[in-house]
């Protein structure tokens, strides 16, 4: 893994599973560098609508989100803009996901290389229970503190570091 390689790890949480439909309520960007992260952006976000079955996800409601912003303001997009402007390469675990939310928004990500935990693992062969990333990390003896945004970066960073991917 090179030390001198700029990347970002995001995570989403949504208030649906459909981005024509859903909004972002919860972001974190890790900005790295090598094995080091050295910044570290984490927002939650107001929503209008919440699908139960992603509320029963993440656990985020209407009610504990109400006194945030949303996140279609221009700062927020301004402020992501700017964070990916610096870095070689996007990474998350089922990056298109999130990648589709955050671009609805015209989010900036074109000039990274993009790179799915996700697709990575599942071209290894290995067959588990399910692809979510908390059975990726369990087996791979990682451990979250819970299921968020800023919690699943981490844990996909840590997947990154003891992997050793190439960062591009």
């Amino acid at each position: 893994m090179n030390p001198n390689i700029y990347y970002h790890v995001i995570d989403v949480e949504t208030t649906t599973f459909d981005p024509i439909k859903g909004d972002i309520c919860e972001l974190a960007v890790l900005s790295c560098r090598g094995r080091e992260v050295y910044n570290i952006f984490h927002k939650y976000y107001s929503v209008d609508y919440m699908n139960i079955d992603a509320q029963n996800t993440h656990k985020l409601s209407i009610d504990m989100l109400s006194n945030w912003p949303k996140f279609n303001s221009e700062c927020n997009i301004k402020e992501l803009n700017n964070i990916f402007s610096v870095g070689r390469s996007i990474w998350g675990h089922n990056l298109p996901f999130d990648i589709r939310f955050l671009t609805k928004y015209g989010v900036c990500i074109n000039n990274l290389y993009q790179k799915d935990t996700l697709k990575m693992l599942k071209g290894e062969g290995l067959k588990l229970e399910n692809n979510k990333l908390t059975t990726w990390l369990n087996h791979y003896g990682i451990e979250i503190s819970n299921h968020s945004a800023l919690g699943d970066a981490f844990g996909t960073f840590q997947l990154i570091t003891l992997k050793g991917w190439q960062l591009l």
